[in-house]
């Protein structure tokens, strides 16, 4: 429970795959298949042996999605480099070998290279006599002129269609590679986006509440928030939390679901012996209370008792948006709601 209560610890499915890598997501697998199949070496086991450790971890964990990224281009770019290269060959009639350009397959040249031996050297009428020999006739040796033509422009043609199709695709993948990148540099605490009339407004919440704190909360007050919030609560209110991402203790962290997700009058309690002040955040969208029914579960794998028979705590939910009567007695609900949602206190004599 706890590692699914975090969206980017969810397994990544295949819209996920396509929303990050985009075009890539097609061509990579194609491009493992060609070098596991036709150019597999110790130099390209490696990229092999990339491809499905990224896979199979990044499928594990949406967010590891990122390690994928280096390795997608890699074997993307390597299929298109030898569709483009075979077609370069078709119509120039050159040999063009882009793996023995690029190191992958230079086996069987090094074998050549030393196998290789020095010519014994003829005498010049013996050479001559064997240049008549060996010379073939006009007539045989003379390139089918039509067929290679036909086959030539049967190449470009090719080339021409992959060029002209592919457009579209590499525009596309070059502004969302943009887009993306931007979104994702992004501090992840002040928030750019747009109104209804489509104004960029810039929402700095979170930074304002922390500041709050460091400003109107004693030095060593105890904040107790989700663990998501912990490293700002230290880094940037320069207070002490409860819980942080380096908190490995599961039962410490049931604990702070167990106070959030209880009752009010029990998780006052809790929380006046763990901390001084309380930190939610609300507002919709993925809110504390959109995180809470996770918080409940988590809580009841070591607090059995939260939810009898139930591991998964469905009553503590809010089926098609209405809180269950678990959820609406909780303190997360009470603090959240309270004042906000008629006929909801929110414990104005206990804080």
């Amino acid at each position: 429970p706890l590692v699914d209560s975090v969206a980017e610890h969810q397994a990544a499915k295949p819209e996920a795959y396509e929303q990050y890598l985009l075009v890539l997501s097609k061509l990579a697998p194609w491009g493992f298949g060609m070098v596991a199949i036709g150019y597999t070496n110790d130099a390209s086991s490696f990229l092999l042996v990339f491809g499905a450790a990224a896979y199979f971890f990044s499928h594990k964990m949406v967010r590891l999605i990122l390690l994928t990224s280096p390795i997608a281009s890699v074997l993307g770019g390597m299929l298109c480099g030898r569709v483009a290269g075979t077609c370069i060959e078709g119509v120039c009639g050159w040999s063009i070998d882009v793996w023995n350009d690029i190191g992958l397959d230079n086996n069987d040249y090094m074998s050549a290279v030393e196998i290789e031996t020095k010519p014994k050297t003829k005498s010049k009428k013996k050479q001559n006599a064997d240049a008549k020999k060996t010379e073939p006739t006009k007539s045989s040796s003379s390139p089918n002129f039509i067929t290679q033509l036909i086959v030539r422009s049967f190449w470009f043609c090719a080339l021409y269609f992959l060029y002209h199709a592919s457009q579209d695709h590499i525009k596309e993948f070059k502004d969302r590679s943009i887009q993306v990148s931007a979104h994702m540099s992004h501090p992840s605490i002040i928030i750019k986006t747009q109104d209804n009339q489509g104004r960029m407004i810039t929402m700095d919440d979170y930074r304002e509440a922390y500041w709050w704190l460091r400003d109107n909360t004693p030095e060593d007050a105890r904040i107790m928030a989700w663990w998501d919030y912990g490293y700002q609560i230290t880094a940037i209110a320069n207070r002490t939390t409860i819980a942080d991402g380096n908190t490995w203790n599961h039962e410490h962290i049931a604990l702070l679901g167990r106070a959030l997700t209880s009752p009010l009058k029990d998780g006052h309690r809790i929380a006046r012996h763990l901390a001084d002040y309380v930190l939610l955040w609300t507002g919709g969208g993925g809110d504390d209370l959109a995180k809470s029914p996770h918080l409940a579960r988590i809580a009841n794998s070591v607090y059995r008792h939260m939810c009898p028979g139930d591991p998964t705590c469905s009553r503590f939910s809010a089926p098609g948006g209405t809180p269950s009567p678990m959820m609406r007695e909780s303190l997360l609900f009470k603090l959240h709601s309270g004042g906000v949602v008629p006929g909801v206190e929110g414990g104005k004599n206990r804080f």
